[in-house]
C-alpha cells in the first residue's frame, strides 16, 4: 500500500508563527510586565536554537549511505547528535520560560513559549518516528527469513510424512497379497502339468503297446494269409480258421486299444434305438447309468499345451508383480530415509526460527518503545498547541473588551487594537495544533500497518515454526488501539484545520492537510474517504499545477484515482 503523503511535507509549507506573536500590551502590571520581559528572554534564545535545527538531516540517510560507500567522510553521528541536541536545549530554554514567576504572576501560559513548545515537540515525535522506522526496517531480513524457514517446514513436513500419506504401504500389501494368489495358482498348475504329464507318458506308453500288438496280430494275419491253410492236414482249415480268427481279434483288440487311448471313448454308450450310425445319437446302455466319456491321448496332449502355457503366463505375471512390489519397497525405503533427513531439517529449521523470532521480536519491541515515547511527545505537542491556542484566545478576547470600554479616539491610539484585530494567530494555533494531531495520527498510523503485518507474519508462521511464544492478538490488539486512536486523532486534526481554515487566509496548505487525513483515514476506516481525499487535493493545488511544490499532490491523485 502507498503511504499517504508525508503531514511534514504539508507542513513545511505552513508558516509558523515564530516571532511577534504579541505585541507588548501597557496594560501590563508590574510583575506581569516582569515576567513578560523574562520570558520573552528564554522563548527568543529557544527560537534562535530553532533556527539551527535542520529536520533534513535523518531524511537524507540514503544519500549519506551513498557518500560513505564513495569513500566521503560524513559526520553522520555527530551531525544527528547535534541536531537532537538544539531540539533538547531549545525545550529546555522553552521550560525555563514557562517556569518564570514573579509574585502571583506566572509565563505557564505564554502563548509563544506554548506554541514554541508544540513546534519542538513535534520536531522530536517525529525524529522519534522516523528512528522507529529505521529499526522497523531491520525487521525485513528476520521477517524475510521466517517467512522463508516457515515454506521450507511445511515443505519439509510433507517429504515426512510422504510415505504414510502416500498409502505405499498398502499397495505393497496389496501386490503381496496379488504375488501370493498367482504363486497358488502357479503351484496348481504345476501339479496339474506334472499330473497331465504322467498322464500323457501313460497313455503314449499304452499306445504303444496297442500299436506293437496291432502290429504283431497284423504280422500274424498277413503270415496266414501268406501260408493259407494246410491242405495236407484233414484239420487244416480248421486250424487255419482258428488260427486266423484269433489273430483277427487280437488286432481288432490292439486297433481299439490305441484308438481308445489315442482318442478316448465312452464308456457305458450304444447308438440309440435307429440304429443310424450317421444320424442317430449315443444314449446309455445302462438305462440307469450316465454316458462317462474318457479322454485320450490327443485330450491331455492338448491340455498339457494350455497348462503350459498357463503356468508361463502365470511366471511372467509372478515376475511382474513382485517386481512392483518390490519397485515399491525400494521407493518406500526412499521415502523413509528422506523422511528422516526431513525430520532432521525441520529440527534444525525450527530451532533456527526461535533464534530469528527472537531478533525480529527485539527489533519490533526497540521500535514499539520508540514509538512510545513518539506519541508521548506528539499528545504533549497537541496539549502544547491547546494551551497556547486557548492563552491567545483568551487575550485576543480581553484585548477586544478592554478596546470596547475606550472611546473611538482612544481606540485608534491604543495598542490593544492591534492585538484584538489579530484573530489571524488564534487561527495559525488552531493550524498548529491540527499539524500536531495529524502527526500523532502518522505515528499510530505506523504502529497500526507494523502490528497489522506482525499479526499476518504470526499467523503464518507461528504453527509451522511452533513459535509458542508468538502471540498474534498481542498485535492485534495494539492494531485495533492504534486504529482506533488514530482515526480519533484525525477527525479531530481536519475539525482544527476547517476551523483555522479561514483565520488563515484559507491557505492551500489546510486543504492539502485534510486530503492528508482522509487519505489515511480510507485505511483506517473506511475506502469512501479516497474521493474526499481526491477533491481536497485538487482544491490545495488548484491555480499551482505549475509550482514544483505541488508535484508531489498531483501525483498522489493519480495514484487514489487508479484504485
Amino acid at each position: 500500500m502507498t503511504r499517504p503523503i508525508s503531514i511534514l511535507l504539508i507542513a513545511l509549507a505552513v508558516p509558523l508563527v515564530a516571532g511577534g506573536l504579541y505585541v507588548s500590551v501597557p496594560m501590563l502590571t508590574e510583575a506581569s510586565s516582569v515576567v513578560q520581559v523574562e520570558a520573552d528572554e528564554h522563548v527568543e534564545r529557544a527560537r534562535r536554537l530553532l533556527h539551527t535545527y535542520n529536520e533534513n538531516i535523518e531524511r537524507l540517510a540514503s544519500v549519506l549511505n551513498t557518500l560513505e560507500k564513495q569513500g566521503v567522510e560524513v559526520r553522520r553521528e555527530r551531525l544527528i547528535s547535534e541536531n537532537e541536541t538544539v531540539l533538547k536545549d531549545a525545550l529546555k530554554a522553552v521550560g525555563d520560560a514557562l517556569s518564570v514567576s514573579h509574585g502571583d504572576a506566572s509565563a505557564g501560559q505564554h502563548a509563544q513559549a506554548q506554541q514554541i513548545k508544540g513546534t519542538i515537540l513535534v520536531a522530536q515525535a517525529d525524529l522519534l518516528r522516523r528512528k522507529a522506522d529505521i529499526v522497523r526496517n531491520q525487521c525485513e531480513k528476520p521477517r524475510a527469513q521466517l517467512v522463508t524457514l516457515a515454506k521450507r517446514v511445511r515443505t519439509l513436513e510433507q517429504e515426512a510424512n510422504v510415505v504414510e500419506q502416500s498409502g505405499i504401504h498398502a499397495n505393497i500389501e496389496v501386490l503381496n497379497d496379488q504375488a501370493a494368489e498367482v504363486q497358488a495358482t502357479l503351484t496348481a498348475r504345476k501339479r496339474a502339468i506334472a499330473e497331465l504329464e504322467s498322464t500323457v507318458a501313460d497313455l503314449e506308453a499304452k499306445l504303444a503297446d496297442a500299436t506293437r500288438r496291432s502290429e504283431s496280430a497284423r504280422a500274424q494275419l498277413d503270415q496266414l494269409e501268406h501260408d493259407g491253410a494246410d491242405l495236407l492236414d484233414p484239420h487244416g482249415a480248421e486250424k487255419f480258421a482258428e488260427a486266423y480268427t484269433l489273430a483277427a481279434n487280437a488286432y481288432h483288440s490292439a486297433i481299439s486299444d490305441a484308438h481308445r487311448f489315442e482318442h478316448g471313448s465312452l464308456e457305458n454308450a450304444r447308438i440309440d434305438d435307429s440304429g443310424d450310425y450317421i444320424k442317430g445319437g449315443f444314449v446309455p446302455e445302462d438305462a440307469s447309468g450316465e454316458i462317462v466319456g474318457l479322454r485320450g491321448l490327443m485330450d491331455h496332449r492338448r491340455d498339457l499345451e494350455v497348462a503350459r502355457h498357463d503356468r508361463d503366463g502365470l511366471m511372467q505375471t509372478l515376475d511382474e508383480v513382485e517386481q512392483s512390489a518390490r519397485s515399491l519397497s525400494e521407493l518406500a525405503q526412499y521415502y523413509a530415509q528422506k523422511a528422516l533427513d526431513a525430520k532432521e531439517h525441520a529440527s534444525e529449521a525450527l530451532g533456527s526460527a526461535t533464534n530469528i523470532f527472537a531478533k525480529y521480536q527485539a527489533f519490533e519491541l526497540e521500535a514499539e518503545d520508540m514509538l512510545d515515547q513518539s506519541l508521548a511527545k506528539a499528545r504533549s505537542a497537541v496539549a502544547a498547541f491547546r494551551t497556547a491556542s486557548g492563552s491567545a484566545t483568551t487575550r485576543t478576547r480581553d484585548a477586544g473588551d478592554a478596546l470596547n470600554v475606550l472611546s473611538a479616539p482612544a481606540q485608534e491610539r491604543s495598542a490593544t487594537k492591534l492585538q484584538a484585530e489579530e484573530r489571524w494567530i488564534v487561527g495559525q494555533l488552531s493550524a498548529d495544533g491540527a499539524h500536531a494531531r495529524m502527526v500523532l495520527a502518522s505515528i499510530l498510523f505506523d504502529r497500526f500497518m507494523a502490528a497489522d503485518s506482525a499479526a499476518d507474519l504470526i499467523a503464518a508462521v507461528k504453527s509451522p515454526l511452533v513459535l509458542a511464544q508468538a502471540n498474534a492478538d498481542e498485535f492485534k490488539e495494539r492494531r485495533d488501539e492504534a486504529k482506533t486512536e488514530g482515526a480519533d486523532a484525525l477527525r479531530e486534526a481536519v475539525a482544527n484545520y476547517e476551523k483555522a481554515y479561514r483565520d488563515v487566509n484559507n491557505n492551500w496548505t489546510v486543504p492539502a492537510s485534510v486530503a492528508t487525513a482522509h487519505d489515511m483515514l480510507r485505511v483506517l476506516e473506511n475506502p469512501v474517504h479516497v474521493q474526499t481525499a481526491i477533491v481536497n487535493y485538487e482544491n490545495a493545488i488548484q491555480g499551482r499545477e505549475s509550482e514544483a511544490v505541488t508535484r508531489v499532490f498531483m501525483d498522489r491523485i493519480e495514484q487514489l484515482r487508479s484504485r
